[in-house]
This record gives structure tokens, sequence and C-alpha cells, in this order.
């Protein structure tokens, strides 16, 4: 069972077609590069198969036991952060009350073959509107 398969199914269900189209494709070409592993090897990774999904993607390294550093990130966590994410803890995205939550979720996607899904709400700031997003 996924962390999907759980509580975030809602979430899910709030995503458009398109996206919901968009992730199935990802994860399918995902588990296609990983073949026997839990992760594809460096060697493995083919963007042009993630080609579509590209500007909403990240790539986390593991930092320590439940924490990680964003190694690579797409154009729209550029945007939707207003600076780049490169080299900064996954942890920027959430609330400090979500800590533990965070670090549970990195701590299983990086030991099991898990998908994690958490959900991103924010509510409008000055000059930022509100976010309502599901990181999968």
């Amino acid at each position: 069972m996924t962390h999907r398969d759980t509580e975030q199914t809602t979430a899910h269900d709030r995503l458009s077609t398109r996206t919901q189209g968009l992730l199935a494709a990802l994860e399918s070409d995902w588990r296609r590069m990983c073949g026997n592993q839990n992760v594809p090897a460096h060697r493995g990774l083919d963007p042009g198969a993630l080609d579509a999904a590209l500007p909403f993607t990240f790539v986390l390294q593991r930092s320590q036991t439940g924490s990680a550093r964003i190694r690579v990130a797409g154009q729209e966590l550029h945007n939707m952060l207003r600076l780049e994410p490169r080299g900064m803890p996954f942890s920027i995205f959430f609330n400090p009350s979500a800590k533990d939550t965070v670090a549970e979720m990195v701590e299983a996607a990086f030991s099991l073959p898990a998908i994690v899904s958490l959900p991103l709400v924010s509510q409008r700031r000055f000059a930022r509107r509100p976010l309502d997003a599901q990181l999968f």
C-alpha cells in the first residue's frame, strides 16, 4: 500500500483530469526506469520520457534520516517559491509544525518503494495568491 492509498486519495481526486493523466504517465515511466531497483540508476534516468512532467518535478537527495535536500527542481517549483530551490531542505515547503510528518514521509520515500503524497495549502499573503496543491 502506498501513502497515496490512505487519506490522500481525496486530495488526488481534486486534481484535474490532465494532471491525473500526467501523474499516471510519470509514475509509469518512473517504475519502468527503476526496473528491479527502488530508484533508477542515474544513468537510467530518461528526461525524454518525463518531458511533460519536468516543469513540475523535483529530485531529492537524502541528507540524513528523515530529511532531504532538493537536488533538481522544475520551473513550476521555482515559480511557486519565487526563488531557486536547488540545495534547499525539502522542509521549505512545509510549516515547522509538520516537521515530524514530513520526516516520516521522506523516510518512507527513501526506505520503501513508496510513492508519497503530501498536501500543500497556504493562505493568501501579501503579493502571494493562496495555494492548494499536492506533492507526489
